[in-house]
């Protein structure tokens, strides 16, 4: 015997709709909002890092790879960026920053290919040994230098707190302040956030795993 199949009323298959809805579009309003307010919205956690007002877009910068190659932010693949700066001899705590960054990175495994690690030098700037060595372990990062005219590294030197430390000669050294740094770069290669050393990366990671997951709809670049 064949059983009659129970109609659907109007008003739960609505809802079903209404649901499947906002759930691709809330992810949608989640980074719009990011972008209009320049607030990433409370979920009951303290946010660390700061915005930049406005943000600081790559695209409007000169950049270079350490072998002369231009580099623009194509070469991000649609990923999200965790970004280091580097000072002439890059000591620790410099090194610490870079590597302890890069293995951060690998605890993502669910967002595994998704986060690249950026290192920004100093245009000129020549690695030091220990820094070579660092920039050598590869996974999943990229050196950029600045142009002649450190229009990147003058942008941040306008929005870092207590920019009157950073060195003025960023074409040969940067200062202990913005070496000590780490910012979030977003596909399109917009910096938005920046987190001062006093902040771990643990606080830095919930921040990037929230807007990941925020951008997991469709993010595009």
């Amino acid at each position: 015997m064949t059983e009659t199949p129970v109609p659907v009323s109007k008003a739960k298959a609505f809802s079903v709709v209404a649901f499947m809805f906002a759930l691709f579009l809330v992810p949608y309003l989640y980074i719009l909002y990011v972008y209009k307010t320049g607030e990433m919205p409370s979920t009951g956690s303290t946010e660390r890092g700061m915005f930049f007002k406005p943000f600081i877009d790559l695209n409007a910068h000169s950049l270079s790879t350490l072998d002369g190659q231009v580099w623009d932010v194509g070469h991000l693949e649609g990923k999200w960026v965790l970004a280091n700066f580097a000072d002439t001899t890059c000591e620790n705590p410099c090194l610490d920053r870079i590597f302890n960054t890069q293995q951060a990175i690998t605890t993502l495994t669910e967002f595994k290919g998704q986060v690249l690690q950026i290192v920004f030098l100093g245009n000129q700037l020549v690695p030091s040994d220990n820094l070579k060595t660092v920039l050598n372990l590869k996974k999943q990062k990229e050196t950029i230098v600045d142009n002649p005219e450190q229009s990147l590294f003058n942008a941040l030197r306008a929005q870092i707190p207590d920019n009157t430390s950073l060195s003025t000669s960023l074409s040969t050294s940067l200062s202990t302040s913005l070496s000590e740094y780490i910012v979030i770069i977003d596909p399109k290669g917009q910096m938005l956030l920046f987190y001062s050393p006093e902040q771990s990366i643990q606080d830095i990671l919930r921040d990037l795993k929230r807007l990941l997951k925020a951008s997991a709809g469709g993010y595009s670049s």
